[in-house]
C-alpha cells in the first residue's frame, strides 16, 4: 500500500499539469452537476392572437402560507410578451396558471431567462406549450383564457434553472480563471518570482474584471434623435382620444422611442400612504391614467410594440419623466413608422403627453420626421401638429471598442514582454519604433471619436472667432480691443459676423490662428465666416500630432532599446485626458505642444554637449514659436532656457558656449518674439492684452467678475486646498466637464459609476507628481537639467497659483486653476519618470538616458531589473485604463455626444 501510494506520488509529481488539470475538471464536473439557487430569473410569457394590452396578464403559483399575495404576478403585455421578475418564494411552486385577457388568445411557450439590470444574460430554458389549451376566464370584467402549466413542465423548468444557475456559470468562471493562473505558473512563469507573478496575476485579474464590467454591467447606448419643441405643452384632454405621430427612421437599427411626459412630482409611486396618490397612481406599477402607446411600420402596418404605459417604464432626471418604449428593427432607415397614443379612461388627465402646434406647418420636422399628424383629428384642448418625442438607434459600440483597445494592449504588452528573451537587437529596435506608432494611431482613433461624438472644446468658439476676426480684416497681428465671440448660424456652419455674443477675451499671440486663417479653409461671405469646422480641427490636430512625432522621436532616439520603456513613454505622453482632446478641437494648445517639442530637442541636444548650430537654431527657433503661441508655455520655456545659461556659466564653468559662431546666428530669431511683446508693451502696456482692461463693462458682467455678495467666503487655506483640488482635477479629467449625465443639458457632473476596479486615475497623477522628485535625487548632469526644467514648472505654477489667489479675491473669480496649460512639457515629464526607472531598476550602475553625447541608439541597452520591469508594466496597465478607456469609454452610455438627447 505504502509503495503504491508512493509511486502515485511519484506519477503526480511527474506529471503535474495532467494532475492538476484532472483536478480542475473534476471539481468543474462537480459544480457542473450540482444545482445551486436560481437568481435574478424572469419568466417570459409569449402569446399569440389578440392580447388585451390594457389588461394585466396575471401568473397564480401556489400559494404562499403566511404571504398568500406573493403567490400572484402581474404584468401588463407587451406586442403580445408579458414579463414578471419571479419571487424566489415562487421557484418552487408545483403548479402556475397564466391568465390574458382577449380574443383568441393562445400561449405558445414561457421562456425563464436570467436578467439582470433590464438586460438579458441568458436563457436558462423554455417550455413548448402549444398543446395547452386555454379555458375561458373572467379578468377585471373582461374575457379571458386561462392556461395550466402541466406540473411535470414546471418540475422540468425548475431543474433547468437549478442546473443552469447564474451561481454555478460564476463558480465555473472563477474555476476556469484559477486553472488559467496555475497552468500559467506550472509552464511560462516557472521561473518567475513568485512576488512578481503574484501581482501580474492580480493585475490580469482586475482587468478581467473590467471587461466583466463592460458587458455585464454596462448596457449598449442607444442614441435618441430628438423631435422635441423649446416650447411644447401638455396634450391635457380629460376624455378618451387617440393621437398619432409618424417620423421617417435615421439609421438602421431601430431600438426605442422615447415620450416626455408631465405629472405631479410630489407623488411618488412608492407613497401609497400619500392621500392624493389614487390621483396619479393606481398601484406602484400602474397609473390611474391608461395609455396604450403602439409603434407601427407604416407601409406594411406591422406592429413593433404595444404596451400599456407604466411607472417601469419612466426614468426621471432633475425632474424631467421620460417614458421609452423599446423598439426592435433592423434595416429600418428611410423608413416611415407611426406612434400612436391612445388614451383609454375618461380620468382627468394626471400623466400628460407633450405637443406642440405650429403656426406655420413645415414639410420636414427636425430630423427628418414628417408632419403626417397634421391630417388625424386631435381631440384634445389645443390642437396640437406635432409629438414631442425622440427615436432611439443602436448607438456607439464601445463595448466592443473597450474590449478591443484592451485586448490590442495586452498583445502588444505580451510582445514588448518576450522582447527581453526571444527577440533579437534588431527586432528589439523595431518594436521600439512599432510601439510608437501603434500610440500614433490610438491617437489618430481617439481624434477621430472626439471629433464626431463628443465635441464641446474648451473656448473652441472664442478661437474660431479670432481665426474670423484675421480673415474678415487681415494685418499680422489684431486689434485685440475690437475682437468679438460671434455667435454661430442656425446650423454651425457660418459664424454671423454682425451678431455678437460676448467680447473676445482671447489675447494669445496671433501665430496659431494666421495658420489656420491659411490653411483651416475658412472665407467671408459678406458679413458670414463661413467655416469648414472639420478641416479646422484636423489643422489643429495634425499641429498637435506633429508635435507628438516630435518627443515620440526625441524618446526611440534617446532611451534604451527596451520596448517596454519606449511603450511606458509613449503613453505617458499621450493619456492625460486632455491631451489628444484640446488637439481635436481648433485651440492654440496644438502649436504650443508643437512648439515646446521643438524646443525640448534643443534642450536634449544641448544636455548631450552637441554644441552646434542645429541645437542652438532648434532652441531659439522653439522658443520663438513658443513665445508666438502661450504665454504659459513662454514662461516655462523662459525659465528653462534661463537656467541653462546659469547652469552653464556657474556650474559648469563654460561661458565660451556662448560665444561660438552657432551660438550668435541664433541670436536674430529671438527678435521675433521680442519685437511682438515690445510692440504689446506700446500698445496696451502689457504682454497679453487684459479683458479688463480692454472691455472693463463687458468684464464686471462675464463670469470673470464676481458681485461682492455673490464670491466663495473661502479662507486663504481653504482657497489653497481648493485649488489644489482642482488643479489636480483638470489633469486627470476633461476640462469642459464631458462626462455627466446624458439626461441633464447642463452636463455639470463627472460622477463616475466606476467602482470595484476603479484605478483612482494614480498612473495619470503619478505623470504630474513622481517628476518632482528629481530634486531630491544625487547630483548628476542629467538629474540637473531635468531639475531644471521641472523647477521652471514649478515656478510657473506658482506664479499662475499666485495669479488666481490674487483674482479670486480682487475679482471673485474662481478658475484659472487649469493644468492643461502644462501639457506642452509632458515630454519633459516623461523623460523625467523614464529616467529615474533607469537610475534605479538597472543591473548595473551605468545610465545612458541623455547623459552621454552620443545618442542611446547607439549603445547596448542595460537590462532592468525584475522590479523595474514589474514597475513599469504596472505602471503600463494603470495608463492603458486610466486614459482613453476610463476617462471617456467607459462613461459614454452617460454622454450627449453618445446618446443624443430627447
Amino acid at each position: 500500500m505504502k509503495n503504491t501510494l508512493q509511486q502515485a506520488v511519484a506519477s503526480v509529481r511527474a506529471h503535474r499539469i495532467a494532475a492538476v488539470t484532472v483536478l480542475f475538471v473534476l471539481l468543474g464536473v462537480i459544480v457542473g452537476i450540482a444545482g445551486f439557487p436560481a437568481i435574478n430569473v424572469h419568466y417570459v410569457a409569449r402569446f399569440s392572437g389578440d392580447v388585451d394590452v390594457e389588461r394585466q396578464v396575471t401568473f397564480q403559483f401556489d400559494d404562499n402560507p403566511g404571504y398568500s399575495e406573493s403567490a400572484t404576478q402581474n404584468a401588463y403585455p407587451d406586442n403580445g410578451t408579458a414579463t414578471i421578475h419571479v419571487d424566489p418564494l415562487n421557484l418552487d411552486s408545483a403548479s402556475l396558471t397564466v391568465t390574458a385577457a382577449g380574443e383568441n388568445v393562445r400561449l405558445d411557450r414561457l421562456d425563464a431567462n436570467v436578467v439582470a439590470k433590464d438586460q438579458t444574460l441568458y436563457r436558462a430554458a423554455t417550455i413548448d406549450l402549444v398543446q395547452v389549451n386555454g379555458t375561458k376566464a373572467t379578468l377585471n370584467g373582461s374575457t379571458a383564457t386561462r392556461f395550466s402549466i402541466p406540473a411535470e413542465q414546471m418540475k422540468s423548468l425548475e431543474k433547468a434553472l437549478a442546473f443552469r444557475s447564474e451561481v454555478k456559470l460564476l463558480l465555473l468562471a472563477f474555476l476556469l480563471v484559477l486553472y488559467l493562473i496555475v497552468l500559467c505558473r506550472m509552464t511560462i512563469a516557472r521561473h518567475a518570482n513568485k512576488r512578481y507573478f503574484a501581482v501580474s496575476a492580480l493585475v490580469l485579474l482586475l482587468v478581467g474584471g473590467f471587461v466583466a464590467n463592460v458587458w455585464l454591467v454596462k448596457k449598449p447606448i442607444v442614441y435618441h434623435y430628438s423631435y422635441a419643441f423649446t416650447q411644447p405643452a401638455n396634450i391635457d384632454d380629460h376624455s378618451t382620444y387617440e393621437y398619432s405621430q409618424s417620423f421617417i427612421a435615421q439609421q438602421d437599427k431601430l431600438r426605442s422611442v422615447k415620450l416626455p411626459i408631465s405629472l405631479d412630482p410630489t407623488i411618488d409611486a412608492g407613497d401609497v400612504g400619500n392621500p392624493n396618490y389614487g390621483v396619479v397612481y393606481e398601484t406602484p406599477h400602474e397609473y390611474h391614467n391608461k395609455y396604450v402607446i403602439t409603434v407601427t411600420e407604416s407601409e406594411t402596418g406591422s406592429v413593433l410594440a404595444k404596451t400599456m404605459l407604466t411607472p417601469d417604464m419612466v426614468t426621471v432626471t432633475n425632474s424631467l419623466f421620460r417614458a421609452e418604449i423599446p423598439v426592435r428593427y433592423d434595416h429600418a432607415k428611410g423608413k416611415r413608422f407611426t406612434v400612436t397614443i391612445d388614451k383609454t379612461d375618461d380620468n382627468a388627465a394626471t400623466v400628460q403627453f407633450q405637443g406642440a402646434s405650429l403656426d406655420t406647418p413645415i414639410d420636414i420636422l427636425p430630423q427628418g420626421s414628417t408632419p403626417d399628424s397634421t391630417e388625424l383629428a386631435v381631440r384634445s384642448t389645443i390642437p396640437f401638429s406635432y409629438l414631442n418625442l425622440s427615436v432611439g438607434y443602436a448607438g456607439y459600440p464601445y463595448q466592443a471598442v473597450m474590449t478591443a483597445i484592451v485586448v490590442a494592449f495586452l498583445i502588444l504588452i505580451l510582445l514588448n514582454v518576450l522582447a527581453n528573451r526571444m527577440f533579437t537587437g534588431r527586432q528589439s529596435i523595431m518594436l521600439c519604433a512599432a510601439n510608437y506608432v501603434c500610440l500614433i494611431a490610438y491617437a489618430i482613433f481617439q481624434f477621430t471619436v472626439y471629433v464626431t461624438h463628443v465635441h464641446g472644446f474648451p473656448d473652441e468658439l472664442a478661437h474660431i472667432s479670432y481665426v474670423a476676426y484675421l480673415k474678415q480684416h487681415g494685418g499680422l497681428v489684431p486689434d485685440f480691443a475690437s475682437m468679438q465671440i460671434y455667435n454661430f448660424n442656425g446650423d454651425s456652419t457660418a459664424l454671423d459676423l454682425t451678431s455678437i455674443k460676448e467680447f473676445n477675451r482671447l489675447g494669445h499671440p496671433p501665430l496659431f490662428y494666421q495658420i489656420e486663417r491659411l490653411l483651416g479653409g475658412m472665407s467671408i461671405d459678406g458679413n458670414m465666416a463661413i467655416l469648414h469646422i472639420t478641416r479646422m480641427r484636423l489643422v489643429s490636430f495634425m499641429l498637435g500630432l506633429i508635435g507628438l512625432a516630435i518627443v515620440f522621436y526625441l524618446g526611440y532616439s534617446r532611451i534604451r532599446k527596451i520596448p517596454m520603456l519606449h511603450l511606458l513613454f509613449g503613453l505617458l505622453v499621450i493619456s492625460p485626458p486632455n491631451m489628444i482632446y484640446t488637439m481635436s478641437g481648433v485651440s492654440n494648445d496644438s502649436l504650443t505642444l508643437l512648439s515646446m517639442s521643438v524646443f525640448v530637442a534643443g534642450v536634449i541636444r544641448y544636455c548631450e554637449r552637441r554644441y552646434d548650430a542645429c541645437t542652438f537654431f532648434l532652441i531659439a527657433g522653439g522658443f520663438a514659436l513658443v513665445s508666438l503661441s502661450k504665454l504659459t508655455a513662454a514662461m516655462v520655456a523662459g525659465f528653462m532656457g534661463l537656467g541653462l545659461v546659469l547652469y552653464t556659466i556657474f556650474r559648469e564653468r563654460n561661458a565660451a558656449v556662448f560665444r561660438k559662431p552657432a551660438f550668435l546666428a541664433s541670436l536674430p530669431v529671438y527678435v521675433v518674439p521680442v519685437g511682438y511683446f515690445g510692440w504689446l508693451l506700446a500698445r496696451y502696456h502689457a504682454i497679453q492684452p487684459s479683458f479688463q482692461k480692454l472691455d472693463f463693462t463687458g468684464y464686471v458682467n462675464s463670469y470673470f467678475y464676481v458681485g461682492i455678495n455673490d464670491r466663495l467666503p473661502y479662507s486663504a487655506w481653504e482657497y489653497v486646498t481648493y485649488y489644489v483640488g482642482k488643479f489636480l482635477d483638470t489633469w486627470t479629467s476633461y476640462v469642459t466637464n464631458i462626462v455627466g449625465s446624458a439626461r441633464d443639458t447642463s452636463m455639470t457632473g463627472t460622477q463616475s459609476t466606476f467602482s470595484l476596479f476603479d484605478p483612482a486615475h494614480v498612473g495619470l497623477i503619478a505623470i504630474l507628481l513622481i517628476p518632482v522628485s528629481v530634486l531630491f535625487l544625487a547630483k548628476s548632469r542629467v538629474r540637473d537639467f531635468l531639475a531644471i526644467a521641472e523647477t521652471a514648472f514649478l515656478i510657473t505654477a506658482a506664479y499662475q497659483g499666485y495669479s488666481a489667489f490674487r483674482g479670486f479675491y480682487d475679482n471673485g473669480y474662481p478658475g484659472a486653476y487649469s493644468s492643461r496649460y502644462y501639457l506642452c512639457v509632458i515630454s519633459v515629464f516623461a523623460f523625467a519618470i523614464i529616467w529615474m526607472i533607469c537610475r534605479s531598476f538597472s543591473r548595473s550602475q551605468e545610465t545612458q538616458l541623455l547623459d552621454d553625447n552620443r545618442p542611446a541608439a547607439r549603445l547596448e541597452p542595460v537590462p532592468l531589473t525584475s522590479l523595474g520591469t514589474a514597475i513599469c508594466l504596472v505602471f503600463i496597465v494603470l495608463l492603458v485604463f486610466d486614459g482613453f478607456l476610463y476617462s471617456l469609454l467607459y462613461q459614454a452610455d452617460g454622454i450627449t455626444g453618445f446618446v443624443g438627447k430627447l
